[in-house]
């Protein structure tokens, strides 16, 4: 068997209902009699009359009662700050997930501008080789080209310069073969004096006086006046 007790609130004269275990309860007759207006001096007076046992009592149930107030008291404020802790924490977690989750996003976002910024670059190192390899072709046809130009020009020193036609031949006609040449022609194929090499004409530009002519894979712009259709004899050493 325990003791047990109901606790009762002097200022409102109503029990709290609250139920304590292990501590018996303290009689409340003279807190209730000052609070219902008895005066004064009879209560002292009453109070005079109990026995001091009792008096002793009654002041250690008051104490034990205070002090175990107290502890409810720090225990309840105890169990505040746990929630308010808890609180705090569940805001550091909801703030750390969405620090995590806009990082995942800024970073997932730099990567893939780092990747389209790599494919770019892989691209224009493509053009780049491309264009290098289409650049080095040239440069060599035109190498090649230009050897051609200085093989044939060294020929032409060797080449005995004609004499000077008699009166004869000046007075009587030309023959058909060394009359004048008719001027190039679009499909004409023609001799590039520049460079030595025979081409197709493809277009002619009046206005400019230039040609552009299909010499091999390669389109060049050259002038009229560097053309001229190759003789018999040309194309047939060029066959």
């Amino acid at each position: 068997v325990e003791n047990g007790s109901v606790e009762f609130n002097v200022e409102t004269l109503a029990p709290t209902y609250r139920l304590t275990i292990g501590i018996p309860g303290r009689s409340n007759a003279l807190a209730i009699a000052t609070r219902l207006g008895l005066e004064v001096a009879l209560v002292d007076r009453a109070r005079g009359m109990m026995a001091r046992e009792d008096a002793q009592v009654e002041d250690l149930l008051a104490g034990i009662h205070r002090e175990r107030e107290a502890s409810a008291a720090e225990l309840q404020r105890v169990e505040d700050l746990r929630a308010d802790a808890e609180k705090y924490r569940d805001r550091l977690a909801a703030e750390l997930h969405e620090f995590e989750r806009n990082r995942d996003a800024e970073w997932q976002s730099a990567r893939d501008q780092i990747d389209s910024e790599l494919r770019e670059v892989r691209g224009q190192l493509r053009r780049l080789r491309d264009e290098f390899r289409s650049v080095s072709v040239t440069r060599q046809w035109m190498e090649e080209a230009e050897q051609r130009l200085q093989a044939a020009q060294a020929q032409a020193k060797d080449v005995q310069r004609p004499q000077p036609p008699k009166a004869a031949e000046v007075v009587a006609a030309p023959a058909p073969s060394e009359q004048a040449p008719r001027p190039v022609q679009v499909g004409d194929t023609v001799l590039v004096r520049s460079v030595g090499l025979e081409g197709e004409v493809l277009s002619i530009d009046e206005e400019e006086n230039t040609a552009e002519v299909q010499v091999g894979g390669f389109r060049m712009q050259a002038d009229l006046a560097e053309l001229r259709r190759p003789t018999r004899s040309e194309r047939t050493s060029t066959v």
